[in-house]
């Protein structure tokens, strides 16, 4: 509800919306209320005369400062339709969808020109268009990569150590490029690893994902629900636990070579483009949900890995610890052992990325046309030693499509 009285307990912070008035009330809430609040695309997608009528209601949310020393943390999140959502008030007589509209708004955005189609994407009609947007002009000295501005000699303690001078001297362009050198295209959208550099005039831009594994997609006929159950069995095992829809990690407590360890198997339905769990990073404000920082064991289908190549899936595979860097989650910067420290593939600052001893053993990796599995015993996780009690907090990763 809302009105405008106050609220008795104003100093623990207040929620405000705007309404259809245009006064503000303040709203007033149950104890572990969950809110939702529609943004202004809703009428594009509800009849005109649904009902009850929803409106997408400004709101503000105020707290007071907290003490010394104090902190206060806050979630948000926004949902976004379906790539494959046809949008029914475009304005083309062929009704496009949100991914391809959402491409044209950022390409329309970057190039300075507007698409009148694109920019009114999340507004409740065609012919409105969205007040403030972020500017994409970089500053002097930065380049818009992976949707910032990032510096182009040193970016979040990574050296770069490229300028628009330096690459003219070389007879190329400063340009944003994934690790293949390709330029960075916005309307792709993939996951990826890019970052300022000197370009030829001619490089291709990013429109395609690394290779495939071999065998990828798999053969739904043979990969069935019968065929991964007997894969995936906990036969042998005393605890397990689901990873998502897809995995399961299963585990004994044994005598190990040192005292108490884990006996585990992480198993996987799918190819095997790498399978990895590990243990959560809990210090206060660990990025990307405890992920950077961690520590991991992974399992890699090849060996001699490269930026531009990946690996080579014709070398015997590993099974080895790693730490995710603190500040980028990328591959390329994670502690470990087996990691590259060539030149070309140096740690943050310049520095070779350090290695970490081999904590794990009784190691085996097991992939068919169909599923994967890796385990291992071990008490230590590189540096992070394993909870034997089970209360650590794990976080888990697989790939099935490349290496």
């Amino acid at each position: 509800s809302a009105t405008g009285e106050p609220d008795a307990a104003a100093d623990a912070g207040r929620f405000e919306v705007g309404l259809a008035d245009g006064s503000r009330a303040e709203a007033h809430f149950d104890p572990d209320s969950l809110v939702f609040l529609l943004g202004d695309g809703i009428h594009q997608v509800l009849p005109k005369d649904a009902a009850p009528r929803l409106r997408a209601a400004p709101h503000a949310l105020s707290a007071p400062p907290t003490g010394a020393g104090g902190a206060r943390a806050w979630y948000g999140r926004m949902v976004l339709p379906p790539k494959e959502a046809v949008i029914p008030a475009s304005l083309s007589e062929n009704r496009k969808t949100f991914g391809t509209l959402r491409a044209i708004m950022v390409e329309a955005t970057l190039g300075g020109v507007e698409d009148p189609e694109a920019m009114s994407l999340g507004c409740s009609a065609p012919d409105l268009r969205p007040t403030h947007r972020e500017l994409s002009a970089c500053e002097a000295g930065t380049i818009f990569c992976w949707n910032r501005c990032m510096n182009t000699t040193e970016d979040r303690g990574v050296w770069y150590g490229v300028s628009d001078e330096i690459c003219a001297e070389q007879g190329k362009q400063l340009q944003c490029t994934d690790v293949r050198g390709h330029i960075y295209n916005s309307s792709y959208d993939r996951h990826g690893d890019y970052n300022p550099n000197c370009a030829a005039p001619d490089a291709p831009h990013v429109n395609s994902d690394f290779p495939t594994l071999p065998g990828y997609p798999t053969d739904p006929e043979v990969c069935d629900q019968e065929a991964w159950d007997a894969f995936s069995a906990t036969d042998g095992f005393e605890f397990s636990t689901a990873l998502g829809p897809r995995g399961k990690l299963m585990w004994n407590v044994v005598e190990g070579e040192g005292g108490p360890a884990i006996e585990s198997k992480m198993a996987y339905n799918g190819l095997f483009g790498y399978t990895s769990w590990g243990l959560r990073n809990n210090a206060l404000g660990a990025g990307k949900n405890g992920m950077q920082g961690a520590w991991v064991a992974m399992a890699l289908p090849g060996d001699d890995y490269t930026l531009t190549g990946g690996l080579n899936l014709s070398l015997p595979g590993s099974l080895l610890p790693y730490q995710i860097d603190e500040v980028h989650s990328r591959f390329r910067f994670w502690k470990g052992s087996g990691q590259p420290d060539s030149a070309a593939n140096q740690g943050r600052n310049g520095e070779p990325i350090p290695t970490v001893p081999d904590t794990l053993y009784n190691k085996s990796i097991h992939a068919t046309g169909c599923f994967s599995s890796m385990s291992f015993t071990a008490s230590v996780l590189g540096e992070e030693a394993i909870t034997i009690d089970g209360s650590d907090n794990v976080i888990w990763a697989a790939n099935v499509e490349n290496a």
